[in-house]
């Protein structure tokens, strides 16, 4: 469990100061300042949750690594995003507007040239093939998703920074979970 607290510093900028924070015991991950991208209900709930693995934009990046992600302020009003949330826990976790809501890993950035392209990964993107928009898209796809308690926090467009955040690193396979993806002798 993670507990961390929001606090404003003398030039408006939003940095959160960790207050307690129980070790897993394999460690801790700090960094100084953590890139975040603000995302919309319910994409961002689903990419937490690791229904959605791949997050479209119009740009590019070459950005790798940790993401905090962050709810954007409004919600995605097309039926077709909501029909993607199928548990209550996945309903209360898209209602979670304008404020960090987990953090994923940032290991590529795809590029979409054609509609057969963006279709083709239509199942890591969640995205209709009518949303494709020529001349192409980008795909960040992120692994290892890890929710993190709502804090409230303003978003902004592209990647933008977050200072001082401190978070568990992901629960490591125990020895039970590796014998059973061992291969058999």
């Amino acid at each position: 469990m993670l507990l961390f607290a929001l606090h404003r510093n003398t030039v408006g900028h939003s940095d959160f100061a960790p207050y307690t924070c129980v070790n897993s015991g394999h460690g801790q991950q700090r960094m100084d300042t953590w890139q975040t991208i603000s995302i919309k209900q319910p994409w961002a709930a689903l990419l937490v949750a690791g229904v959605k693995t791949v997050e479209v934009r119009t740009w590019s990046t070459t950005l790798r690594g940790p993401v905090l992600i962050h709810a954007g302020r409004s919600a995605d009003a097309r039926p077709e995003a909501w029909a993607h949330i199928t548990t209550p826990e996945l309903r209360a976790a898209a209602n979670r507007l304008g404020g960090l809501v987990g953090w994923a890993t940032l290991t590529e950035c795809r590029t979409y040239l054609t509609a057969e392209q963006f279709a083709a990964e239509a199942v890591q993107h969640l995205n209709p093939t009518a949303w494709y928009a020529p001349p192409r898209l980008f795909g960040f796809r992120f692994v290892k998703p890890q929710p993190l308690p709502f804090r409230p926090l303003p978003g902004k467009l592209f990647f933008f920074p977050v200072n001082g955040l401190v978070v568990s690193p992901p629960e490591l396979p125990t020895a039970a979970h590796q014998a059973q993806d061992a291969p058999p002798p």
